[in-house]
C-alpha cells in the first residue's frame, strides 16, 4: 500500500523516505488509535478474560500505563470512591498498568492535641487501618483488576502487621511461586515493641490475585524545618527485602515506595536482578520535591536504562475524621506530579498542576533494550578499594 502511494502519487525523489512518512501516518494516526479504542472496548464490555487477552496478543504490542494522582484523606471511604473512579477512567482510556500513590488508603496529619482520642495516636487500636486480607481498599481493588482484567499497583497502604504471616501463608497457595514476596519476611513482627504497622505496595494481577508485596525498605526519619519534621520507623515497620516480578510481554517491575528513591543501590539492584520497570509511588514533601522529585527519578531511569512510574499524592490533605484538631494540628501537604520517565531519562508525561487526575504513557521493551544498548553501564561495574589520605607529603 504505502510503495503504491509512493510510486504514483507522491512527487518525492527518495521512496525510501516516503515509504517511512506514510508508514508513520499510517501507523501513528490510523492504526495505533484503532487499536487503543478497540482494546478499551474489549475491557470495559468484555467479561470473558479469552477476548481480551486476544484483542492483547493481536492489537496492542507493548503496554500503556495509567498513573493516578491522587489527594487522599483520613477517610477510607472517601479515598477508595475517588480511587476507583479514576481506575475506571483509566480502564476505558486502555490501560493496561495502572499504578496509585503511596499511602492510597489513608493519609492523616501528626496530631497530639487533647480533642485526639486515643485510637488516633494508637494505631493498632484505630479502626481505619486493617490487616491486609480485610482492608477493603485492598479488597475492592482486588476485584476491579478481575473485572477489568488489568494489572493495579496500589502504590501503597498501611496494613496491620500482626498475624500478617499467618494470612500469607493462607493465601500462598493461590500465588504464583516464582513471584518474590516480603510478606513473610520479619520474625520481628511478634515482638511486642514493633511498630504495628507496614508501609506495604500491593501488585494485584487480572485474575485479581495478589502478584507480589513490598514493604518500604528506607524510612522517612528527618527534620526538614522546625515546623516540618517526620518519623515515619515511629509508626512503620520497615521491610528489608527487595522485590521485582513479572508483568506484561517481557516487561518485570521492581517496587520501591517514595523515600527509597534516594538509594541508587536497591535501584540497580533491581535492574541487574532483571527489572526493566521502577515503581516509586510516593507522597513527597513540597520542601524535598521543588528541589528533588523529577531529578532523582530520571537519574534512576538513566542509571539503570528503567522506565521509571511515580504516582504521587498531591496537595492539601483533609482531616474529616478529627475537625476539630485543625486549629493545632499542621495538615499533611504533599507536592504532587506524578511522573512517567523513560530509559533514557526522558519526561514522558507529568503532572503540572494540583489535580486530582491521570496521566499514561505507551511502554515498549524494544526502548528499553535500545538504551541498555546505547550505555550498558548495569555491565560495566568493577569492585575497588577505597584510601583516605589524610596527610599529602610535599614532593
Amino acid at each position: 500500500f504505502c510503495n503504491r502511494i509512493c510510486g504514483e502519487n507522491l512527487l518525492l525523489s527518495n521512496n525510501d523516505e516516503c515509504f517511512m512518512i506514510v508508514n508513520v501516518f499510517v501507523t501513528e494516526v490510523v492504526i495505533s488509535p484503532l487499536c487503543a479504542h478497540l482494546y478499551s472496548f474489549t475491557k470495559v464490555w468484555s467479561h470473558s478474560k479469552r477476548y481480551s487477552l486476544f484483542f492483547v496478543c493481536l492489537l496492542f504490542v507493548g503496554m500503556r500505563v495509567a498513573v493516578v494522582q491522587l489527594n487522599s484523606s483520613d477517610a477510607v471511604d472517601r479515598n477508595l470512591e475517588a480511587t476507583l473512579s479514576l481506575i475506571k477512567e483509566a480502564v476505558v482510556n486502555g490501560a493496561d498498568f495502572i499504578a496509585t500513590p503511596e499511602a492510597t488508603n489513608l493519609i492523616t496529619s501528626k496530631c497530639t492535641c487533647a480533642q485526639t482520642p486515643a485510637s488516633r495516636l494508637s494505631p493498632i487500636a484505630d479502626p481505619e487501618y486493617f490487616h491486609e486480607t480485610l482492608d477493603p481498599t485492598v479488597k475492592a481493588l482486588r476485584q476491579v483488576a478481575k473485572e477489568y482484567s488489568v494489572w493495579i499497583l496500589i502504590g501503597s497502604v498501611a496494613i496491620k502487621v500482626q498475624e500478617t504471616l499467618q494470612q500469607t501463608d493462607t493465601e500462598a497457595s493461590t500465588e504464583p511461586a516464582s513471584v518474590a514476596s516480603t510478606s513473610a519476611c520479619s520474625d520481628a513482627e511478634a515482638h511486642c515493641g514493633d511498630p504495628p504497622l507496614a508501609n506495604r505496595s500491593l501488585l494485584i494481577n487480572p485474575s485479581g490475585d495478589i502478584a507480589a508485596r513490598y514493604d518500604k525498605i528506607h524510612m522517612f526519619d528527618v527534620t526538614l524545618s522546625e515546623t516540618e519534621k517526620y518519623h515515619e520507623s515511629a509508626r512503620f515497620r520497615p521491610g528489608s527485602t527487595a522485590v521485582l516480578t513479572p508483568l506484561i510481554s517481557d516487561f518485570v517491575a521492581g517496587l520501591t515506595i517514595c523515600y527509597d528513591v534516594r538509594f541508587p543501590t536497591l535501584y540497580r539492584a533491581l535492574a541487574q536482578a532483571g527489572a526493566n520497570i521502577l515503581t516509586v509511588p510516593s507522597a513527597f514533601a513540597c520542601a524535598t520535591g521543588q528541589a528533588h522529585w523529577e531529578v532523582l527519578l530520571r537519574a534512576r531511569a538513566i542509571e539503570t536504562g528503567c522506565y521509571v512510574i511515580a504516582p504521587a499524592q498531591v496537595g492539601h490533605h483533609k482531616q474529616y475524621r478529627f475537625p476539630n484538631c485543625l486549629g493545632t494540628c499542621s495538615p499533611r501537604v504533599t507536592y504532587g506530579h506524578s511522573m512517567i520517565v523513560s530509559p533514557w531519562g526522558e519526561v514522558l508525561a507529568c503532572h503540572q498542576d494540583d489535580a486530582v487526575s491521570i496521566i499514561y504513557a505507551d511502554l515498549d521493551v524494544k526502548t528499553i533494550d535500545e538504551a541498555r544498548r546505547r550505555l550498558p553501564s548495569l555491565q560495566h561495574d568493577r569492585q575497588f578499594n577505597l584510601t583516605s589520605i589524610r596527610n599529602v607529603e610535599e614532593p
